[in-house]
C-alpha cells in the first residue's frame, strides 16, 4: 500500500500504520500501535496541522473531511492531503441481547412457560441497558430491585 494510513480505537489508541505512514512521518509502528495518539503526535509542534485535523475527525466523528496540510519532518516540507473517517462495524448488540434472553429463558421451561417469560422480559431489558450505557450499574441497581418486589410479593 502506497497511502500513509493510521487508525486509532475508539479511545484513540493507534492499532496500525502502514510504511508509508512511518516514512513521511519519520515514525516507527512499534513507537505508534498500542500507544494514544495524544501521547505520540501532540509532541511534535511541527504536526500541528495533522494533529488538528485528527482532532476535528474525533470531535465529530460522522464527518468524513479531506484536507490538505503542509507537515514539516526532517527539515523539509510535506504537503499532504489528509482524509478522516470513521469505520465502524455494524451495530449487532440488540441482536446479541435478544439471542442472549431467549437462551437464558429457555433454560427456565422445564419451570413452566410462565418463568420463561418472567425471565425473558427482564433478560432483554438489562441486555438493553447495558448496550445503552455500557455499564453494569443500572442493571444491577434493576436487578437488585425487581429480585426485592419478587421476593416481597412471595413470587420466588
Amino acid at each position: 500500500m502506497r497511502d500513509a494510513v493510521m487508525s486509532l480505537d475508539p479511545q484513540g489508541i493507534v492499532t496500525a500504520v502502514t510504511p508509508a505512514f512511518e516514512a513521511i512521518f519519520d515514525v516507527t509502528a512499534s513507537e505508534l500501535v498500542g500507544r494514544s495518539f495524544a501521547e505520540t503526535m501532540i509532541e511534535h509542534p511541527e504536526l500541528e496541522a495533522f494533529n488538528d485535523t485528527v482532532f476535528d475527525a474525533v470531535t465529530d466523528p460522522s464527518n468524513t473531511a479531506t484536507h490538505d496540510i503542509v507537515v514539516k519532518r526532517g527539515g523539509e516540507r510535506r504537503y499532504l492531503s489528509v482524509r478522516t473517517n470513521l469505520l465502524r462495524m455494524p451495530d449487532t448488540s440488540a441482536r446479541h441481547g435478544l439471542i442472549a434472553a431467549i437462551v437464558f429463558s429457555a433454560f427456565h421451561a422445564a419451570w413452566g412457560f410462565t418463568l420463561v417469560l418472567f425471565t425473558f422480559v427482564p433478560s432483554f431489558l438489562f441486555g438493553w441497558m447495558y448496550n445503552r450505557h455500557g455499564t453494569l450499574i443500572g442493571v444491577s441497581i434493576l436487578h437488585f430491585l425487581l429480585g426485592t418486589v419478587i421476593f416481597v410479593l412471595g413470587l420466588n
